[in-house]
């Protein structure tokens, strides 16, 4: 018998319960939210698989915080030194020189539709993820 307290059986009821407010949240959607195929959601049900840091997020965030991130393993400590490092960059970013003015004769920058932003966001957090994810790497490294 498994544990209740275990993320898998968690996300399993999650999606039970979210099924009876919304008949279209299947399997599949669910997975399409976090950007997985439905066998791979079904193992995380299961508890045949966990997630990485990058989908342990996108749970977290998909389930309103229902499935935390660290039920699936990982240690909090590396979401704040994950913080510190976004918050260092984010302070070197600020403190960037300026942009230079566009040329005169220079077209004006296009205007992204809606399709072009979310896809520009998605391959920003992809990034944010992947250095997390790294960060992650490294902690369990230093600490193993």
């Amino acid at each position: 018998m498994s544990n209740p307290n275990d993320p898998g059986p968690r996300l399993a009821a999650w999606r039970a319960a979210r099924k009876d407010l919304d008949p279209k949240a299947t399997l599949q959607s669910c997975a399409d939210e976090v950007g997985v195929k439905h066998p791979t959601w079904l193992d995380w049900e299961n508890g045949n698989r966990s997630p990485g840091l990058e989908k342990a997020l996108a749970i977290e965030l998909f389930t309103n915080g229902a499935i935390k991130v660290e039920a699936w393993g990982f240690d909090v400590k590396v979401f704040e030194t994950i913080r510190s490092v976004i918050a260092r960059r984010d302070d070197a970013d600020e403190s960037a020189p300026p942009a230079p003015e566009p040329l005169a004769d220079a077209p004006p920058p296009p205007v992204m539709d809606r399709a072009a932003r979310e896809k520009a966001r998605d391959a920003w957090l992809a990034e944010k993820y992947r250095q997390a994810d790294e960060l992650a790497e490294a902690e369990r490294k230093r600490v193993a």
